[in-house]
């Protein structure tokens, strides 16, 4: 259904615009030019609105130079063969002084009366929502990090433990009462390491699978700069871990939008599950490739691979499939079947090829908008 206009239609439009904060406006598409914008654009932009409706160089020159492309694409949606009428995203302006605005546009494609197209809409700042969600992911972050320390350092340490009392396990020669308690006491450890290990992998995947039904807090942002930021965390500890990584982008700079909180505990995941299977030596590569339309991201290792038997039951929920490292390292952290819901959430899709003895390579496609 097309929204069509006409000068009464208008005319009301202006009216109720002049008395909001949001900035309205119309933009008439075959003359390329902004016949109408409303007073907020004043306040938003912060320039004469005058200036602002020459064309769109002067809405243009004030967007983040990295949200153009971005912002261009999405402007342009009413090209497409198979276009819907109604088009939302989010941007930045900055401003000579520094400061970031964040705003929310709303755009509706609109057949005038001679059978041409407009575009209306409006534009709201949502600096304050951002700031709000920014506090909100700072404490997400803080909870993950207690959740790290669940799944990495104190399951290791209950797994050494387990693994010291396994190695104890030594056959008395005379049937003595010291021999027997003490055999008894090396069970209880190691039932109690166990449980303790496997309480550990519920509350963690409980956790995440709660989060992941939490709407996703999408933002436009640089994929290769976060995985870089992740990358160069294992890079810290390469020698102690004597594994080599490599990251390659296909542009120095590709955005998508995600859910910068969930996406990034999917991809730490998933590198750290190629370190748990690559052996000493071995080389973990990162590729990131930019698509017309999806950002490709590609983790590969020269690992152990997985077993023919294991990889169809690999994204299962309650999967067999799960196993420990080279190290002994203890299966906890995000399921497969975790990562692959988070990556779905994102309209994505992750899948893997892999042989045994030759390592993994697992594949994660993520559509830009």
């Amino acid at each position: 259904m097309n929204l069509s206009a006409n000068p009464e239609n208008i005319f009301l439009l202006e009216q109720l615009a002049e008395h909001t904060q949001n900035a309205f406006f119309i933009f008439d598409v075959p003359a390329q030019q902004f016949t109408y914008l409303s007073p907020a654009y004043e306040f938003i932009w912060e320039r004469n609105r005058e200036e602002l409706t020459v064309g769109a160089g002067g809405l243009w020159q004030a967007i983040v130079p990295q949200d153009r492309r971005h912002v261009l694409r999405c402007w342009n949606w009413y090209k497409a063969p198979r276009r819907s009428n109604h088009k939302t995203f989010e941007f930045r302006l900055q401003f000579p002084d520094g400061r970031l605005k964040w705003l929310y546009a709303e755009l509706y494609l609109i057949r005038n009366e001679d059978g041409s197209f407009s575009i209306s809409g409006w534009v709201q700042d949502v600096s304050e929502r951002k700031q709000y969600l920014e506090v909100l992911r700072k404490y997400a972050a803080r909870k993950n990090s207690v959740l790290e320390i669940l799944t990495h350092d104190l399951s290791g340490f209950l797994n050494l433990i387990r693994s010291l009392s396994l190695s104890s396990n030594i056959a008395s020669p005379e049937n003595t009462r010291e021999f027997q308690e003490l055999s008894h006491k090396l069970s209880l450890i190691q039932e109690t390491s166990q449980r303790s290990l496997e309480l550990i992998t519920t509350l963690v995947n409980h956790e995440f699978i709660e989060s992941s039904k939490v709407e996703l807090n999408r933002q436009h942002l640089d994929l290769v700069a976060k995985i870089g930021d992740i990358i160069d965390t294992f890079r810290a500890a390469e020698r102690e871990m004597d594994k080599k990584f490599v990251i390659e982008a296909s542009q120095p700079q590709i955005f998508a939008m995600i859910d910068d909180v969930k996406l990034m505990q999917v991809i730490n995941n998933l590198v750290s599950n190629a370190i748990k299977f690559t052996p000493d030596g071995g080389i973990i590569r990162i590729e990131l490739e930019d698509k017309p339309e999806a950002v490709q991201l590609r983790i590969m290792d020269n690992g152990i691979g997985i077993p023919d038997a294991l990889q169809p039951l690999l994204f299962d929920r309650f999967t067999e499939a799960r196993r420990p490292g080279l190290r002994g390292e203890p299966a906890v952290g995000l399921g497969m079947s975790i990562i692959k819901l988070i990556v779905e959430l994102h309209n994505g899709r992750i899948w893997f090829s892999s042989r045994e003895n030759e390592g993994s390579t697992f594949f994660v496609e993520l559509p830009k908008e």
